[in-house]
């Protein structure tokens, strides 16, 4: 959440948020991905202490804008020059297995690292079924050239895509119109007192995360270091109150055992609050609870605008039977009975056809 101070009253934080809201700071959205990494691996190129990393989906040959190379030539490229660099990938277990798009905690990842010489720590966190969905970088934590990148752009061929959406490179592998080929998606870069918030998070999860312990749990085996908590609070650089928000399932870390929901809580606040609109981005249009919060704004008067995918996930569909999921279909539908209601799917005009803009976001503004 970032906000101006004025419209904590008419659009409360979250009472179950860890971090409170921080004045002070500088938050700058990064449209999409060739935006977005090329600011990362900029500023991963100008560290001069250390890199941490939350990493969800990664295809290690995605390479990085203006012919970088990929996510692990960045970081090797880092520790290469003295940067203490900590990585924390997801390891999936359930649906996730064998996914093409993540680097798990096993052996044929650990050969990887193993025949690059890596030099770097990583861990691996698992939460079951679900997904340690969380994609965010700290490059210099605690200096005075700390900076945050926090959003939900994953590491992939498609996520790299520019705010024109060009049509892919052929060198990159897709067929003409593929899903995930063309990512519409959002980070942000945040420096100041919040950032810190940044740390303390991945602190948490590093010294926490689940497989550490195990065999191809981490990198080098055995021989990774825990973090210390950060020593301070980063001085504030701007005029932006923001927040750091999280969904965190209860029993995952020591030092947060009841987990945290502040991210729906937040939302539904904000939704509750709105006087004139409400725009969505949501790659899953589908919190039943959300929905039906969308549903009152629109009797009161409120437009709502929301982008989403159209040509969304198949595991949607599928899952469509199951009551819950038919629940949230159902009050998705009941939204197009409302003048003030817009669902669309962006898509851009190709000499052979419509190609869409795949929408991964997960954002607002109010």
């Amino acid at each position: 959440m970032a906000t101006a101070p004025d419209d904590l009253r008419r659009i409360p934080p979250p009472t179950g948020a860890i971090f409170p809201p921080r004045t002070g700071n500088h938050v700058e959205p990064l449209v999409d991905g060739a935006s977005a990494f090329d600011r990362i691996a900029t500023a991963v190129e100008a560290a001069t202490t250390s890199v941490m990393v939350c990493v969800a989906f990664l295809e290690t040959d995605a390479g990085f804008p203006g012919g970088r190379g990929t996510f692990l030539d960045l970081m090797d490229d880092a520790a290469s020059r003295g940067v203490d660099v900590r990585v924390l990938f997801w390891h999936p277990e359930g649906h996730g297995v064998g996914a093409e798009d993540t680097f798990p905690g096993t052996e044929s990842s650990g050969r990887l690292l193993g025949a690059r010489s890596t030099s770097w720590q990583a861990r691996w966190d698992a939460v079951g079924s679900q997904c340690q969905h969380q994609k965010a970088w700290l490059v210099d934590a605690g200096t005075d050239a700390e900076v945050a990148f926090v959003g939900g752009i994953n590491i992939t061929r498609g996520s790299m895509a520019g705010r024109d959406h060009a049509e892919p490179d052929p060198g990159l592998g897709f067929t003409r119109g593929e899903r995930y080929s063309n990512v519409h998606d959002v980070h942000c870069l945040v420096r100041g007192p919040v950032a810190t918030d940044v740390h303390e998070n991945f602190v948490m999860r590093w010294n926490g995360a689940s497989e550490r312990g195990r065999r191809h749990g981490s990198w080098p085996h055995g021989r990774t270091e825990d973090l210390a908590e950060p020593r301070g609070r980063s001085p504030e650089v701007g005029s932006t109150t923001a927040q750091i928000q999280r969904s965190v399932l209860p029993g995952l870390y020591d030092a947060l055992p009841d987990g945290e929901n502040s991210v729906r809580e937040q939302y539904l606040s904000a939704i509750a609050g709105a006087q004139d609109y409400v725009y969505i981005e949501d790659q899953i249009l589908l919190s039943r609870v959300v929905l039906v919060e969308l549903r009152d704004a629109l009797e009161r008067g409120v437009l709502v605008m929301a982008s989403v995918p159209g040509d969304p996930m198949p595991e949607l569909a599928a899952a469509r039977a199951h009551p819950g999921i038919a629940a949230a279909y159902d009050a998705l539908a009941a939204l197009g009975a409302y003048e003030g209601f817009c669902l669309s799917a962006p898509c851009t005009r190709r000499e052979w056809g419509y190609e869409e803009v795949y929408v991964h976001a997960k954002t607002a503004v109010v």
